[in-house]
């Protein structure tokens, strides 16, 4: 308000808490000039947060007939690091032939029973029920291009205690982007490799949780959606160990943990 006081100067108002007709509040209306403008106050708390804030200032601003507003967003945390200067990442990878990898690392049977526990089943089209046989996809492949990228935190992280806000957004700050950099590489080697499909880092992302298998609607981006290794009965746990000397890690309630890992693959045909 120290701010406004010397700008607005005996021309404008500016009101604090102004009560909408629904009993709601805004932070801050100043009135200047014949000018109306709606703004939102803000603690920085993450993204999530965030967002939250950006859909209640766009309801003051329904209310309030105004196609503009202003957010001003406090942040705090002078010592925290951008996500991206949390962790590194290490590659791993290997290539083993289909028939070998089905034999040893799949069991449909046993990981769509799994699959039924999660939210996305029957829910999103990367993920089961298929209305085609799994086993028969396999198949039609001869040898498995795996690939795996471990993203590991540094010792100032691992193991510490965040709130679940903070947990969600460095999971998706640092697992999104190696999750992109990764499906972004996949599509370039598909098209080096005629015949070729490539096996994604966990589910599609694409609709950004609004698939629209949930209203009976088509993949509206059949051409990029991926099925990952374990939504087709792979093992992931199972195959790091084996084939990457790799031991996943359980992350313990409200802690980072020392790292993550995500794992995809190429499918290819012929030698």
């Amino acid at each position: 308000m120290l701010y406004l006081k010397p700008i607005i100067n005996g021309i404008g108002n500016y009101y604090l808490e102004a009560q909408t007709r629904d009993a709601r509040r805004t932070d801050v209306i100043v009135d200047y000039r014949g000018e109306r403008f709606i703004v939102e106050l803000k603690i920085w708390r993450g993204n999530e947060y965030n967002e939250r804030g950006e859909a209640q200032l766009i309801d003051y601003l329904d209310y309030y007939y105004k196609d503009k507003g202003y957010m001003l967003s406090f942040n705090f945390n002078k010592k925290k690091k951008e996500v991206s200067d949390m962790y590194t990442t290490e590659r791993f990878e290997t290539t083993v032939p289909v028939s070998e990898y089905v034999k040893n690392y799949v069991d449909v049977d046993t990981f769509l029973e799994c699959c039924k526990a999660c939210p996305n089943y029957e829910k999103v089209w990367s993920c089961p029920p298929y209305d085609f046989d799994v086993l028969t996809y396999w198949n039609e492949y001869t040898t498995l291009e795996l690939t795996a990228v471990k993203i590991v935190f540094d010792e100032e992280y691992a193991g510490k205690v965040f709130s679940q806000e903070e947990l969600r957004e460095i999971m998706a700050a640092s697992l999104g982007k190696v999750k992109q950099a990764l499906s972004e590489e996949l599509f370039e080697r598909e098209q080096k490799t005629p015949g070729s499909i490539s096996l994604s880092a966990g589910p599609c992302l694409l609709c950004k949780g609004n698939c629209g298998r949930k209203e009976n609607e088509p993949c509206r981006f059949p051409d990029r959606m991926r099925y990952s290794i374990e939504s087709l009965g792979g093992n992931v746990g199972l195959t790091l160990n084996k084939l990457m000397g790799i031991e996943l890690e359980w992350m313990e309630e409200g802690k980072l943990p020392r790292y993550f890992v995500l794992v995809c693959g190429l499918l290819r045909q012929g030698a």
